[in-house]
Formats: structure tokens, C-alpha cells, sequence
């Protein structure tokens, strides 16, 4: 990506590097398959995970569990996302270990808002990982600090194989 998504650029690699923390396994089986967190993340963000109610059943009352992840992210911010998104590859993670990479893809990207993860028999359970997945803006910060490091050292890089 760009410099002019630098903001984008920052989020993403603050996102891979808290599921490098907290779901280590999975991280490194999505880096032996190539996959980039921004290859899936865009469209669950896009929708605040909002569009998964067009595929749960009519008859459970699923939007509690919506209105639990909006409040925390009006609540927390973005970092109450990360942590449902966490919550989400927790879930999955024997899963997705498992999956080759199409069938990986076609899951992150088009099947995981399908799933039954966000119907109500879930409530506690994502409640829990909200409690549980401690993404601190202190942990957010010293990760952003790091990514601004490692682009000067990138910029500077740069500029010594130009001269």
C-alpha cells in the first residue's frame, strides 16, 4: 500500500502483530499461506461485522450480539474490533489451520460472516474474548512505534542505496 494510507498501513500492521501475540499458531500458518491480514480485513471492518445478520436464522434474536460489538466499538474504539476480530480467529483457528489457501481465502474473506459466530448461543462467548483479549492502547501504541521505526529504517535504507 501507499504512503497515502500510511493510517491504513499502521492499523494492518498493528493487527498482524496482535495476532502474532495472541493467536501465534495461526499467525504463522497465515504466513506460510502468504495471506496478509489486509487481504480479509477491509471487508469486516467495512461492515463493523454488521453484515453477518443477513445470514443468520429469522427466528434468534442475534441482535444482541451485534449491539454488543457496536457498543464496544463506540465504547473502545478500534481496538474493541481487533479484539472481536481476535475472538473470531480463536474460534476458527483448528479450522483455518487446516484449510488450503483457496479454501482459506474464500473463508476470511466471503464465508466467516456466514457463519454462526455472531448468532446469540455465541453471546458469552464473545463477551468473554472481549474481556479476555487485553488489546491496551499503551499495546497499540508501542506496536504503531514500532512500525514507525522499521519505515525510517526502511526510509534510510532507502537513501544510502540510492548515493
Amino acid at each position: 500500500m501507499g504512503k497515502d494510507l500510511k493510517r491504513l498501513n499502521i492499523f494492518f500492521y498493528v493487527f498482524k502483530r496482535i495476532i502474532s501475540l495472541f493467536e501465534p499458531e495461526l499467525s504463522s500458518y497465515l504466513n506460510s499461506c502468504s495471506i496478509d491480514v489486509n487481504f480479509f480485513l477491509p471487508p469486516w471492518f467495512i461492515t463493523l461485522f454488521t453484515g453477518s445478520h443477513h445470514y443468520l436464522k429469522p427466528n434468534e434474536d442475534n441482535s444482541k450480539v451485534i449491539l454488543r460489538i457496536l457498543d464496544n466499538f463506540i465504547i473502545f474504539g478500534w481496538k474493541a474490533m481487533m479484539a472481536v476480530s481476535c475472538a473470531v480467529l480463536h474460534s476458527y483457528e483448528n479450522t483455518l489451520i487446516n484449510m488450503s489457501y483457496d479454501d482459506l481465502m474464500q473463508f476470511l474473506i466471503n464465508d466467516i460472516l456466514k457463519s454462526d459466530f455472531f448468532s446469540c448461543k455465541n453471546e458469552d462467548y464473545i463477551k468473554n474474548m472481549l474481556n479476555d483479549i487485553k488489546i491496551s492502547k499503551k499495546l497499540i501504541k508501542n506496536i504503531e512505534d514500532e512500525y514507525n521505526l522499521e519505515e525510517k529504517i526502511k526510509e534510510n535504507s532507502n537513501k544510502s542505496n540510492k548515493k
